[in-house]
């Protein structure tokens, strides 16, 4: 939350919501039930009459899939920014397919759980539906 006041991220936090929301198609009232609100309180919140407190920011990143991290987070990079706003407001289909799409045009980067993870995996060798490796494959043929 780099150089931003407390009412800069809860009207960062609105629109993040709001475009969720639109994405998602999911109503007002769903959003308050979900979070044990109604719908009246969402689209006062929405309106800015009152700012929600941090665990009901986090009930509400939560609902579309988010972290109050993911919510709240600023970033310098403007270019970043925009990449991370037009993917948070993608329906979660379209999110995996977006990170589908960078995943073949940087094959180089690793995640941190693949740099954990088991050597056949951490290199990239295609498994079967077994688990196994087409290595393991020929080996055992």
């Amino acid at each position: 939350m780099l150089g931003t006041s407390v009412g800069q991220r809860d009207e960062i936090a609105r629109k993040r919501l709001r475009e969720w929301q639109k994405s998602s198609g999911m109503t007002q009232a769903a959003l308050g039930e979900a979070i044990g609100r109604n719908q009246a309180w969402v689209s006062r919140y929405f309106d800015g009459e009152f700012d929600a407190d941090l665990e009901t920011l986090e009930a509400l990143a939560g609902v579309f899939g988010h972290t109050l991290s993911e919510l709240l987070d600023l970033h310098d990079d403007e270019r970043e920014a925009e990449l991370l706003e037009r993917f948070r407001a993608l329906r979660p289909d379209a999110r995996a397919l977006a990170l589908q799409v960078l995943k073949e045009w940087t094959p180089h980067v690793r995640t941190p759980a693949q740099l954990g993870a088991p050597a056949d995996e951490r290199s990239g060798a295609a498994t079967n539906t077994a688990g196994r490796t087409r290595r393991q494959r020929r080996k055992a043929t």
